[in-house]
């Protein structure tokens, strides 16, 4: 994986090294639109793989298997956007409603239909889900209200915009399209004060969500069944580097009182992108269950079939 964040540099960097491994980056897709042999096949070595094709693909038999580091979090509520003329000024409103999005199983489209539904008592079987691509894994609820594969336009934001949808979830957004979204008086936040409702879903919960999920090759674990166990301890002690670069002040960063502002997330917080099984029970429970809720998997996985075996006790 290419992981481009602050907590894995020191992986990359040769700052941290993992006995036995030599990571070579190479760009991947992180969301599986088609099949994609490698990863089916497990003829590959990692992957930092979008999670919410994680579950599918295990119950479709691919040749992978889980570590717990959840390098990549964010939660969706200051990703969903609506028009102002919609009548929508508050969740419950997007009943009715259509909201576009990449894909129906994106990690953030599954955890906001999930926090729709039992944080905010939104009826998302009443709202229809216009998607850009087509689904490779298939849906197994029937009664979904879905628009499938329409990609005529490069952002699902763009629709919003236009006047042609209701709503719309995106993530990333460009610099430039923050700006003019920020700045267009038909468009708003449904959810205003996002910073806010994310710091009550953790307090309610200690869910900061997991949007991509390290996967190795099930194969290579066979192989060497230690490996994943080594790799979770090298990203643990990367993270831990970061984490002390945070608080050196000799180290310059374009925000002011970085050091300051990442001290006061800790004693708020504690550390959101803790890694593990036990750290994430909830996340890894409440995910599964979402999944299984939105037709997106026939059952619930256990921690064995989504997870290496030396990793079960992290």
């Amino acid at each position: 994986p290419t992981m481009r964040y602050a907590h894995t540099a020191p992986l990359f960097s040769a700052k941290v090294n993992i006995p036995g491994v030599k990571l070579n980056p190479v760009p991947v897709a992180p969301v599986v639109y088609d099949d994609v042999p490698d990863l089916r096949d497990g003829s590959f070595g990692l992957c930092d793989l979008n999670i919410g094709y994680f579950l599918p693909a295990l119950e479709a038999g691919w040749e992978l298997v889980g570590i717990p580091v959840f390098a990549a979090r964010r939660t969706p509520y200051g990703a969903l956007w609506c028009r102002t003329d919609r009548g929508i000024d508050s969740p419950t409103d997007l009943a009715g409603k259509s909201i576009a999005t990449r894909t129906y199983r994106t990690a953030f489209t599954i955890w906001m239909r999930g926090f729709l539904h039992h944080r905010h008592g939104v009826d998302t079987k009443a709202i229809r889900w216009v998607t850009q691509m087509n689904e490779f894994f298939p849906i197994y609820d029937e009664d979904i209200l879905r628009d499938p594969g329409d990609n005529s336009r490069s952002h699902p934001l763009d629709a919003v915009q236009a006047g042609e949808i209701d709503a719309a979830l995106a993530h990333p957004v460009p610099p430039r399209t923050f700006e003019a979204l920020e700045n267009d008086a038909h468009v708003k936040r449904v959810f205003p004060s996002y910073v806010e409702e994310d710091r009550r879903l953790f307090n309610d919960t200690t869910i900061y969500p997991p949007i991509r999920v390290l996967v190795m090759s099930k194969k290579l674990d066979q192989q060497y069944p230690d490996l994943a166990a080594g790799i979770f301890d090298g990203f643990q002690r990367a993270k831990e580097m970061a984490y002390d670069d945070a608080l050196n002040d000799r180290v310059q960063s374009p925000l002011l009182y970085a050091r300051e502002l990442f001290i006061e997330q800790q004693h708020a917080w504690g550390d959101p992108f803790a890694y593990g099984i036990k750290a994430n029970r909830t996340a890894i429970d409440t995910f599964s269950r979402f999944n299984h809720e939105q037709g997106l998997i026939r059952a619930p996985l256990s921690d064995e079939q989504i997870f290496a075996a030396s990793t079960l006790a992290s």
